[in-house]
């Protein structure tokens, strides 16, 4: 049966509810003073007809779907992020801690774990709002990617970004001075440094290195008021070995390792995009399918982005209720394959050779990464294969 005969049928059994002809007040047995329960029978039933109604209409959603697919959530998603608020909490008081303030925080975790949106929508908000209630002023966050150059992006972006102007080019270290110079005992500024495997799969050695020792030798908090906040897959961290004092926070002292979610926490980070699209709650996840959901998804370290996914094509169903059966671990190719398929052969083979360039082959079992790549390099490999 088609789904769409499916809610023709079901819908048509609605309606019959609603169209049967009970009158207990009218009965013999009712009669007299009695028929005060006959009207109460009748509104009951008329009562629980409209609920079956109002409970499919409270499925049935529009609009742009709440969920973010395979983004992450950023800073500005902050109140539709939700299912890990007891790390959140744990993490702000560690970087808030008056006298024991780190430089450098670690957020490890598998490859689709969720540590960028772990930071950026649940981390930085909460951090912000806890210095601000302490009057302190907490410049604009800065968000960076290693790259191939990441002592540049450190001096290009994150200067630029807090309008701290140097008298010239200057390395990492230099520039870490710069900061430490203009921030003032009432600021606070916190730099995430998200996708961290980039400095051994893109960034040139060099500057690598560069990085790495420069973070070895952070000032202290109390000198510089920046946090330094990195994300890093967990199975890269041992490539930080041969710097000490890195491999130590990364793995002991100063590290929050995310683990798969739990059913109740999925659940939440299901239901609040949701709620916050409808405040009056509305609107609901059937808990069947929520249950299905969260069943499958749960304990598995790289289950956010096809949750996300599949999420969102349950969205575009208007319905937020099971008519047919999902195939969870198949969501991300069927969607890959819809794509795909709108496009001719031509395009087909031009599309698989951009997807080779944009993913790095790791030496190492599942240590396959994304490559970045500016839009002109991936016009020109197009233009190559023609």
């Amino acid at each position: 049966m088609s789904t769409e005969e499916f809610d023709k049928r079901q819908m048509s059994k609605r309606r019959k509810i609603r169209r049967v002809p009970i009158n207990f007040g009218t009965n013999n047995n009712f009669s007299g003073s009695n028929n005060v329960i006959g009207k109460f029978i009748n509104s009951r039933i008329y009562q629980k007809s409209r609920t079956i109604i109002a409970a499919d209409e409270s499925y049935q959603v529009s609009g742009e779907s709440p969920y973010c697919g395979l983004k992450s959530y950023t800073n500005k998603d902050s109140e539709s992020y939700a299912g890990r608020d007891e790390e959140v909490e744990k993490t702000v008081r560690l970087l808030a801690m008056s006298g024991a303030q780190p430089s450098l925080l670690f957020v490890v975790g598998a490859s689709g774990s969720g540590k960028s949106s772990f930071v950026q929508a649940g981390l930085l908000s909460n951090l912000q709002k806890l210095y601000e209630e302490d009057n302190y002023i907490v410049r604009p966050f800065a968000v960076i990617r290693p790259g191939i150059n990441p002592c540049d992006e450190f001096y290009e972006h994150i200067l630029q970004k807090w309008s701290i102007k140097p008298p010239k080019k200057c390395n990492i270290t230099q520039s870490i001075n710069i900061i430490s110079e203009n921030t003032d005992d009432s600021s606070i500024n916190i730099i995430l440094i998200d996708q961290f495997e980039e400095v051994w799969t893109q960034s040139n050695p060099e500057q690598r290195h560069e990085l790495l020792e420069a973070l070895q030798t952070l000032p202290s908090f109390e000198k510089w008021r920046t946090h330094i906040i990195i994300t890093l897959r967990s199975d890269f961290i041992h490539k930080l070995y041969p710097y000490k004092k890195l491999y130590d926070l990364a793995t002991k002292s100063c590290v929050v390792e995310l683990r798969p979610m739990t059913s109740s926490e999925l659940k939440s980070a299901i239901e609040r995009p949701l709620h916050m699209r409808y405040p009056d709650k509305s609107k609901r996840w059937e808990e069947r399918l929520l249950t299905e959901l969260t069943q499958v998804a749960a304990g598995h370290d790289e289950a956010l982005p096809l949750l996300q996914v599949l999420l969102n094509q349950i969205w575009q169903t208007k319905k937020l209720w099971i008519s047919e059966p999902k195939y969870f671990d198949q969501s991300m190719s069927n969607h890959a394959e819809e794509i795909y398929k709108r496009y001719s052969f031509v395009q087909q083979a031009e599309i698989l050779n951009i997807i080779l360039v944009l993913v790095k082959v790791g030496d190492e079992p599942r240590h396959d990464v994304r490559q970045r790549r500016t839009i002109d390099e991936l016009c020109g490999i197009s233009a190559e294969k023609r």
